[in-house]
C-alpha cells in the first residue's frame, strides 16, 4: 500500500533505533487488512497490481473482504474464481482434462507454485479431475419406467463386449441408458443409449464401431485432446489386426447380428 508506517514512540525498535521490526510491521499490516479491504480493492483495480503483503502472506489475503479477494484472484490469474481449477501434475489425465476444460472457459492453475497469498485463496477450489467429471462427462439418471432389455439389445451388447475386451485386454461391462449422449465410459463400464438406433440396427457399422472405439479410448485418455484422437487411431488399428487374425470369429459375430450372408 502507498502508506508509510512511521510509529516512533512506545514501539519495539532494533538496535539502531531507526526502524520498526519486520514482525511488528507484519502484525500491524495483518490487523489493518480487514478494515482496509475496500482500499486494497480500489488500489488493485486502479494499479492492476497486487501488493506484496497480500501476495506473500496467506493470512493477509484471507482477511480481505469477499470482493477484494475476487479482485486479487482475477488480477493474479486473469480469471474469475469460479472458473479456476487446481491442476495435479501427478495425475496422468491432468494435461488432457485441463486442455478440455480450457476450451470450456476454465483456468487450470498449479497452486503449488503460486504465491502463498493466492494459494490460500485457491485451496478450496475444485481440482481439474473433479471439474472435468462434473462438466465434461456424461451422468445418466435412471428412469423409473426404463424398459427391460430386449433380445436384440442383448445380442448387440454381447458382440460389443467381445470387441471391447479384445481391444482393452480387460473385462468390460455394458449398461443401457436413455437420454443425453450416445455413449459414455466410466471405470470399465460402457453405457449405451437405447434410443440411438444405429447402435442396435447396425452394430458393426462405421458409426457403431466408432462409438465403441471412442469409449474404449477413454480408458487411456480422459479428455478429447490430440492424444485422445491418437488413442482412438491406435485402437482402430488394433481392431483391424484382431479381425484379420480372427476372421471366423468376426464372421460368426456378423452372422449372429445380421443373419447368415448379410451385413
Amino acid at each position: 500500500m502507498p502508506y508509510d508506517i512511521n510509529v516512533l514512540q512506545k514501539t519495539p525498535l532494533d538496535t539502531d533505533r531507526n526502524m520498526l521490526p519486520d514482525k511488528y510491521k507484519a502484525k500491524l499490516v495483518s490487523l489493518l487488512v480487514d478494515p482496509m479491504s475496500a482500499d486494497y480493492d480500489r488500489l488493485m483495480k486502479k494499479s492492476k497490481e497486487v501488493p506484496t503483503e497480500l501476495q506473500q502472506e496467506g493470512g493477509n489475503s484471507t482477511n480481505l473482504s469477499d470482493g477484494a479477494r475476487r479482485t486479487m484472484i482475477r488480477k493474479m490469474t486473469g480469471a474469475e474464481h469460479e472458473k479456476i481449477v487446481r491442476r495435479n501434475p501427478f495425475d496422468k489425465n491432468d494435461p488432457d482434462e485441463s486442455g478440455e476444460l480450457e476450451h470450456g472457459g476454465y483456468k487450470p492453475v498449479d497452486i503449488r507454485t503460486a504465491p502463498p497469498g493466492l494459494k490460500a485463496l485457491l485451496e478450496d477450489t475444485p481440482s481439474v479431475a473433479q471439474k472435468h467429471n462434473e462438466v465434461c462427462k456424461v451422468h445418466f439418471t435412471p428412469s423409473a419406467n426404463f424398459p427391460p432389455e430386449t433380445e436384440r439389445q442383448r445380442v448387440c451388447i454381447a458382440a460389443y463386449k467381445i470387441i471391447a475386451e479384445s481391444l482393452l485386454g480387460q473385462t468390460v461391462r455394458f449398461d443401457r441408458v436413455r437420454g443425453g449422449a450416445v455413449a459414455a465410459w466410466g471405470n470399465g463400464v460402457i453405457s449405451l443409449n437405447i434410443d440411438v438406433r444405429y447402435l442396435w440396427d447396425d452394430p458393426l457399422g462405421v458409426e457403431s464401431i466408432g462409438t465403441i472405439l471412442h469409449e474404449c479410448a477413454h480408458k487411456h485418455v480422459s479428455g478429447h485432446s490430440i492424444a485422445f484422437a491418437e488413442a482412438v487411431g491406435r485402437l482402430g488399428g488394433k481392431l483391424a489386426g484382431w479381425v484379420g487374425k480372427n476372421p471366423q470369429r468376426w464372421t460368426d459375430l456378423r452372422d449372429r447380428l445380421y443373419g447368415n450372408g448379410q451385413g
